[in-house]
């Protein structure tokens, strides 16, 4: 008797949201065929094509590939990776068209489940099947002889931000380790550093009750996808107090918001499956970092009033390179850097320090 009741109770988690603010509708996030549709634009110097690569299991990643038009000898490639929960289209494409306007190849990808990639659940957050992703990307420009000779794949520059400023830092330490391609240069904005230590901090700020309700959202999304029902949702962004990945104030909620296009290729919602909250607290870029001996030239990038990758952490990656560090700060938070006054500046430094390193 007591062993039915377990299983009636295990059923009843697994199939019933346990949180009011926990979605689990199948089909409320699809991939959008829409990838002709109010495509960014690009200056008169620079082209851009679409590419797919392979990812996963049978899934294909979508990226743009910018290429100035004028190209003296060899152009350097620049590899992009986006953030915690955002297509290439949130704005990553202005740095994209901005670094191929100085000379450089750039090679800009969204992850599976995101923008135009293929792969199910949409708006998945993983870390670690992101950095599968970027090694993915990798193998791509190494193998695929889909790049023509005016550009140079055997040594990269690196840029992420947010979360992929941390997914840098751990593929570069990984390549350290190899003779597969040479990480010449590492753009590292805002990076997620510490999964433990992030945990905490939104612990503290959350309280008790809204961090269970995370963990258990989590878990029960686990659990739906082991026996293949739709995911248990969560808001990507939300207000404090909200059930979401990250909880910020009003106003910075409108900054995000605001800088969102009215189309989004492939499609986007403010949802992503719950199960994302757990691998983060066991993803912690500074450990992998550890023993790896990165000696390519690192540049931060980070924002003096960012409460959600605080620049008071940068210490902690800082401690495990070996090669040339360079900092610049804006006076702004997060998410404002991406908009401004503070993108042009920040930006017009990346392509200093890429033209001085690489």
């Amino acid at each position: 008797m007591t062993l039915s009741l377990f299983f009636v109770a295990l059923s009843m988690f697994v199939l019933i949201p346990i949180d009011p603010e926990v979605v689990t509708e199948s089909n409320i996030l699809q991939r959008l065929d829409n990838l002709n549709q109010s495509l960014p634009p690009t200056s008169k110097v620079i082209s851009r094509k679409d590419v797919f690569f392979p990812c996963g299991q049978g899934d294909k990643c979508h990226g743009w590939l910018y290429t100035p038009k004028q190209i003296q000898g060899n152009a350097k490639l620049v590899l992009m990776g986006c953030g915690m929960g955002a297509p290439k289209v949130f704005g990553m494409e202005k740095y994209a068209s901005k670094f191929a306007a100085a000379g450089y190849a750039v090679f800009l990808f969204d992850y599976r489940g995101f923008g135009a990639s293929f792969g199910l659940p949409r708006n998945r957050i993983g870390p670690f099947k992101h950095l599968e992703d970027w090694r993915s990307a990798i193998q791509h420009l190494l193998k695929s002889g889909e790049f023509d000779d005016t550009i140079d794949v055997s040594q990269v520059a690196l840029w992420g931000t947010s979360f992929a400023g941390g997914h840098v830092l751990s593929i570069a330490a990984e390549l350290a380790n190899t003779k597969e391609v040479k990480v010449s240069a590492v753009i590292s904005q805002m990076p997620f550093l510490d999964g433990n230590r992030s945990a905490m901090k939104n612990m503290k700020e959350r309280g008790l009750s809204l961090t269970l309700r995370l963990v258990l959202s989590s878990i029960q999304d686990h659990m739906r996808s082991f026996v293949g029902l739709p995911p248990a949702m969560i808001r990507i962004i939300g207000l404090r107090g909200s059930l979401a990945y990250m909880n910020v104030i009003e106003e910075q909620l409108d900054v995000y918001l605001t800088r969102l296009p009215k189309v989004i290729i492939g499609g986007w919602k403010n949802l992503a499956p719950a199960r994302g909250i757990i691998e983060i607290r066991n993803y912690s870029p500074v450990h992998l970092l550890e023993g790896s001996h990165v000696t390519a030239p690192v540049l931060f990038v980070g924002a003096l009033k960012d409460e959600l990758c605080p620049i008071e952490w940068f210490q902690l990656a800082r401690s495990q390179l070996h090669g040339v560090i360079e900092d610049h700060t804006e006076n702004c938070t997060h998410f404002e850097i991406y908009g401004a006054p503070y993108f042009e500046t920040s930006s017009d430094r990346m392509i200093d320090f890429l033209k001085k390193h690489f």
